[in-house]
Formats: C-alpha cells, structure tokens, sequence
C-alpha cells in the first residue's frame, strides 16, 4: 500500500481534505474517516461509515477485530473486501440493441 502511505504522509503534512476512490474497503477503513459505500447500477450511495480508528493506523490493527467491525455488513457480503465492480453486476441493464 506503498500510495496509501504516500497520501496518508501528504494528509498528515497539509491537514486537507482528500477524497479517493477505492474498490476495497479494507483500504478504504485503513485510510479515511468516513467511507461512503457506493452501490453497482445505478452507482448510488447506500451507506456512510464513520471510521474512529485511532491513528495513526498500523497494518498490524488490520488483524484485529476493532479494525473490521466498521465495514463487517459490507465484508460479509464480500469476504474479499471489494466493492463489486459495476461491470460484474449479475443483473445488468438491458442492451440497447
């Protein structure tokens, strides 16, 4: 997670607000304060988690039960830790042929 830390290190210095995209809630729940939780078609937003893991954050808390308590709904629905991609939904919209 080598540009994880590169904008954790940016973050620490300047104190700015950063927004990133991920497809892996594991990383998202590492690096942010909140995560919003976007759904495949249509991309919505269909959750908000505020993350209060205390930093600065180690890949040592990534073991512990306290660091994947924020996302467990999102995980178990997804052992993988990633948000499904669009282009995997199992129900896609009717081509316009």
């Amino acid at each position: 997670m080598t540009m994880g830390h590169e904008l954790l290190r940016i973050w620490s210095q300047t104190g700015k607000t950063v927004v990133f995209v991920t497809h892996s809630l594991t990383e998202a729940v590492y690096l942010a304060d909140e995560v919003l939780v976007m759904s495949a078609r249509p991309g919505r937003i269909i959750d908000r988690i505020d993350i209060t893991l205390p930093r600065p954050r180690t890949y040592e808390m990534m073991a512990t039960d306290v660091f994947g308590a924020p996302a467990r709904p999102h995980l178990a629905a997804d052992p993988q830790g990633d948000v499904r991609h669009p282009c995997d939904d199992p129900h896609p919209p009717p081509s316009a042929a």
